[in-house]
């Protein structure tokens, strides 16, 4: 998980963080288009990262190996929240955290007493992402257009730039600083 989500802050440039800000919901869509078509990208290459090691090795841990999905499950369920925010649908906004809070904790439970084990807590994560990211997807969907776009080729990258730049590291830093108080305190 703490790979994952460090992962998917560097996987949107955190994009996302100018969704609330932008002067019109149309910005705002092609921003979140901008990111979510930087996920897929980075994604790419994270799961040729795995491949690669898992040829060079022979084996690699479930976890590892399902790193790439955990970022596009964590990423663009992320990107949606901040949209539906700048779309001003609080409504959807507040059943995505409760159903996400409810799928995700309900689910890892389950499945990690169900298996007993840590592959059911993973397991059950990815599961209550997948279920909140389609609530939020579907919502968001009536009010607006997201289409991936290349943001590099758009031309618009640099007035970006600089708040990817800033964001971005901001943000590993914060997950890094979890993550290392999870493994001190495990």
């Amino acid at each position: 998980y703490s790979l994952a989500l460090t992962l998917s802050v560097i996987a949107t440039f955190r994009l996302e963080y100018a969704l609330p800000k932008s002067e019109s919901p149309q910005i705002a869509s092609k921003i979140a288009g901008y990111a979510i078509d930087v996920v897929w990208k980075a994604t790419t290459v994270i799961a040729i990262a795995v491949a690669i090691t898992y040829f060079a090795f022979g084996s690699i841990s479930f976890y590892f190996a399902i790193v790439p999905v955990g970022v596009v499950l964590i990423a663009i369920p992320q990107v949606y929240n901040f949209l539906s925010t700048r779309l001003e649908l609080y409504r959807l906004n507040s059943a995505f955290k409760l159903i996400n809070a409810i799928l995700v904790n309900g689910l890892s439970i389950l499945f990690g007493w169900m298996w007993m084990g840590p592959i059911g807590l993973g397991l059950g994560f990815l599961i209550g992402q997948l279920l909140s990211y389609v609530v939020l997807r579907f919502g968001v969907k009536k009010h607006a257009q997201v289409v991936p776009t290349d943001i590099f080729k758009s031309g618009e990258w640099p007035q970006h730039r600089s708040h990817a730049w800033f964001n971005s590291t901001q943000g590993i830093i914060e997950t890094l600083q979890l993550s290392g108080i999870t493994w001190l305190l495990n």
